[in-house]
């Protein structure tokens, strides 16, 4: 449902010659970030906007369809460090990944119902697209955060 919701979504979405790829936005800055804070939540989240604010501001970026990308490439480096925090939860206490494989999926499940609801909630104007790919943005932050915060507490 998610895929074909965001295909549709993105489909009435003009491409900017300045936005046209999330793979050409540079998400190094929220990788070094992440990376400074260590485990950190507080720092952690200091990180957040570490693509999409400087994004924004390049050229492109202030379009409905450069927001989209901006915010789709920070949420894509959210998920990263999400992918790899749950890697290390689930080879640091094998026991548990079978738990941390559910919770994961039940995130998931949380993920689209409340991003729907929010797009629902904003209507299908062009505004949806930039409240979805924000939702994804935030919710994967929070989620990857809050891996990283299990980690610290397993030390």
């Amino acid at each position: 449902m998610r895929c074909v919701f965001v295909a549709i979504l993105l489909a009435c979405a003009p491409l900017t010659p300045a936005a046209a790829d999330v793979d050409d936005i540079d998400v190094s800055p929220l990788l070094e970030c992440v990376e400074a804070a260590g485990r950190e939540t507080d720092a952690l989240r200091a990180c957040q906007g570490a693509v999409s604010a400087p994004c924004f501001d390049a050229p492109g970026g202030e379009t409905t369809s450069g927001m989209v990308f901006c915010l789709g490439a920070e949420g894509g480096a959210w998920e990263r460090v999400m992918a790899a925090s749950l890697a290390r939860l689930a080879a640091g206490n094998s026991a548990l990944s079978p738990a941390l494989a559910q919770a994961q999926s039940a995130w998931s499940d949380y993920r689209e119902a409340e991003c729907s609801y929010r797009v629902a909630r904003w209507g299908l104007g062009s505004g949806a697209r930039v409240t979805l790919a924000a939702c994804y943005a935030d919710l994967a932050a929070d989620r990857a955060i809050s891996l990283v915060a299990y980690e610290a507490q397993a030390d």
